[in-house]
């Protein structure tokens, strides 16, 4: 399996397709978000506002100019979890996710 980059600019969206998948943002070359989408153009362009479930991850992009958007389709959606779960736990601790979800 192999993810698709694209620049993180609104102007991109359209290249990417409403199909399900799992998508990693990257911050200055470093993945810090791992996430499942049904439909992954909807879910980038979420990602893009700054919205209270996603405000923190918002703020961190915000003046950096070196931010990627990448993702895998997968068409299974029954294997979008078990595809996640493996990106989470090869990026781990660096994951703005993982440390959202223990409350840091």
């Amino acid at each position: 399996m192999v993810f698709r980059k694209q620049k993180y600019t609104q102007f991109r969206e359209r290249k990417i397709p409403r199909a399900p998948g799992v998508y990693k943002i990257s911050i200055n070359n470093k993945v810090r978000y791992v996430g499942l989408a049904i439909d992954l153009r909807k879910r980038y362009a979420q990602h893009l506002q700054s919205t209270e479930h996603n405000l923190e991850l918002y703020n961190k992009m915000q003046g950096i100019s070196k931010k990627e958007f990448e993702f895998l389709v997968v068409h299974e959606q029954g294997m979008l979890a078990g595809v996640e779960k493996k990106e989470i736990k090869k990026y781990g601790a660096q994951l703005y996710n993982i440390n959202h979800n223990k409350g840091e």
